[in-house]
C-alpha cells in the first residue's frame, strides 16, 4: 500500500550538524513526520487544517504533582480538535486525574 507518492526531489534548508549521521538523523526524523502528519489528517473523521491540530496538541499538557508522599498526573483541559482528534485515531484519553 502506498501512502503518497513524491513527484520531485525534496529539498531542505541548510542544515548543520558535525557528522553526516546526524544529518541523515535529522532528514529522516523531518521525513517521519511528514509520513505521520498525512496519516493522522487522513484517520481523522472532521474537517481540520493541521496548523489548527498543530496548535490544538502544542496546548495539551500532563504535570506531575507531589502532594505529601502521594504523586498524581494531572491532565490540562483538551483545547479545540485534541478530543476528536484523539478518538478519530483510537487513542484513549487519558482522565484528568491519575494517581501514580
Amino acid at each position: 500500500m502506498r501512502q503518497f507518492e513524491v513527484k520531485s526531489v525534496l529539498e531542505t534548508r541548510p542544515i548543520y550538524h558535525k557528522y553526516d549521521s546526524t544529518i541523515k538523523g535529522h532528514v529522516f526524523s523531518s521525513f517521519l513526520a511528514l509520513v505521520v502528519m498525512k496519516e493522522l489528517i487522513r484517520r481523522v473523521d472532521f474537517k481540520a487544517e493541521w496548523d489548527e491540530i498543530r496548535e490544538d496538541l502544542d496546548c495539551f499538557y500532563e504535570t506531575e504533582i507531589r502532594l505529601d508522599s502521594k504523586r498524581y498526573l494531572l491532565r490540562g483541559e483538551l483545547q479545540g480538535v485534541c478530543g476528536k482528534l484523539f478518538r478519530s485515531v483510537g487513542v484513549a484519553i487519558p482522565p484528568s486525574i491519575t494517581h501514580l
